[in-house]
């Protein structure tokens, strides 16, 4: 494919076009908010390829700006700072099966281990697997509980390594939950500087594949919940402070996924509009014994939730169409 280049500067939109010729437009511009600010990129569909849109703002180094768009779509462009701006796509073959998607996460997506003794906790990751068509595996290696992003890199699983041994097609991203809670302050905890950094070096590795990093926030603490009855929360309610902080995870992670156009899943939203419909009885079944585990009813329906916010492309190759029953 022989991209045309796609500009636009505080002032005007323009298409640079390449010295070769190009056998057609491959991005056009669709739309420009009043004032110049917000534009948006139509890509085309390109049978048998999905396409990477990127951004530069020299014509020499190149930056992704979405991850593997399936045409006809339509991508918001962000303007990272800059007064003229270039975008380009690039196509690439779309995977063939067998595929296999990943889930990086604590306990709340990969939850507990089988032979610990009740009450047990499940994770969304683990009930992925009834949504998925005959060609896909969930590979929950990478995931396990209490893993944060400072223990992915020092975890002597070396979930680092077991990603890139399988080099999965699609990889759903969330920690946090440790970093924040952790009460293991010098080994597991980090500050959001140092939480961006890793989640960073987490989006390079899968990216060094071709591979696509979805980032996940946080699941939301139950309504009304309590944490564990252990050190050093011993089973007191969650606090306003709790949610905040919480929140303030989940916001590091939106704002790092439009920097480096990477897909979002925002459960904490949607999980959180969620529990707001459900009774009490029926959130103490879909949760576990503290506020923020889910029991198995909850991990499936978590799940469920987790495919249909996929992007459809996303859907439609390595899921059942986002179907919401498993």
């Amino acid at each position: 494919m022989s991209p045309g280049f796609l500009a636009f500067s505080m002032f005007s939109a323009f298409l640079a076009v390449p010295a070769e010729k190009a056998a057609s437009q491959e991005i056009s511009l669709i739309r420009t908010a009043e004032g110049g600010g917000g534009v948006s990129l139509r890509i085309p569909e390109r049978l048998g390829q999905w396409i990477r849109l990127e951004w530069s703002s020299n014509l020499l180094d190149w930056r992704i700006a979405k991850d593997s768009v399936a045409g006809p779509a339509e991508v918001a462009a962000v303007r990272p700072g800059r007064n003229v701006v270039f975008y380009r796509a690039r196509g690439f073959p779309k995977p063939d099966g067998p595929f296999v998607v990943a889930v990086v996460g604590d306990s709340t997506a990969a939850g507990d281990f089988p032979e610990q003794d009740p009450p047990r906790v499940f994770g969304w990751g683990d009930a992925l697997t009834p949504f998925t068509n005959a060609e896909t595996m969930i590979l929950m290696a990478a995931a396990q509980p209490a893993l944060g992003t400072k223990t992915f890199f020092s975890s002597p699983h070396r979930p680092a390594e077991i990603l890139a041994r399988f080099e999965p097609e699609i990889v759903l991203i969330q920690l946090g939950q440790i970093d924040e809670f952790s009460p293991l302050m010098e080994l597991n905890a980090t500050s959001i500087e140092e939480y961006r950094a890793n989640l960073n070096r987490i989006i390079d590795l899968v990216r060094g594949w071709n591979g696509a990093p979805i980032l996940v926030t946080l699941l939301p603490f139950r309504p009304n919940g309590r944490w564990a009855e252990a050190w050093p929360t011993n089973g007191r309610p969650i606090s306003e402070e709790d949610k905040a902080r919480q929140a303030g995870r989940s916001e590091a992670v939106r704002q790092l996924a439009v920097e480096r156009g990477a897909y979002l899943i925002d459960l904490h939203q949607i999980v959180g509009d969620f529990y707001l419909f459900l009774s009490p009885g029926e959130l103490e079944n879909l949760t576990a014994y503290d506020a923020h585990h889910l029991s198995e009813e909850g991990a499936k329906a978590v799940a469920g939730l987790v495919v249909r916010a996929l992007p459809p492309h996303f859907q439609k190759l390595f899921f059942q169409g986002g179907r919401s029953e498993p």
